[in-house]
């Protein structure tokens, strides 16, 4: 004899992030990845590098990132979570991240609301175990 079937589990509590995103009247900002001179190591790193880009506080941001690099790049930003972009830039997938692998040669677009102000890092790795940590930072004002 079968046991009864579970009845569904509950949603999950919100965590706060938006429900959509609007596109329309986004900051858009180009973004290269592997082989950038705009790119430095964390030891290297000053105030006096300017940002990748700045952005108003509440407005969307969508970022092209194009890996130019040989191997595969991980991209991370920190201080908000974005959504990854379809292709062909009618909806996003549901989920959010704040880390993607990009393949060589690819571009990736993501978007997020920039909700938080400040000044955050975002990090470019290649996915080869001697390659450096490379960071630049944005802020939302």
């Amino acid at each position: 004899m079968r046991p009864a079937p579970l009845p569904p589990a509950a949603p999950l509590p919100s965590n706060g992030l938006p429900e959509r995103i609007e596109l329309k009247g986004a900051t858009r900002v180009e973004q290269a990845l592997g082989g950038s001179r705009d790119w430095v190591t964390p030891a290297s790193f000053a105030e006096t590098i300017p940002p990748a880009f700045r952005a108003k506080r509440g407005r969307t941001v969508v970022l092209a990132l194009t890996n130019r690099a040989a191997i595969a790049t991980a991209f991370h930003l920190h201080g908000h979570h974005f959504r990854l972009l379809d292709r062909l830039d009618d909806g996003w997938k549901p989920f959010w991240l704040d880390t993607l692998a990009i393949e060589p040669g690819q571009t990736q677009r993501i978007a997020f609301l920039a909700e938080f102000p400040g000044r955050y890092l975002i990090e470019s790795v290649a996915t080869d175990w001697a390659a450096p940590r490379l960071v630049r930072w944005y802020a939302v004002e």
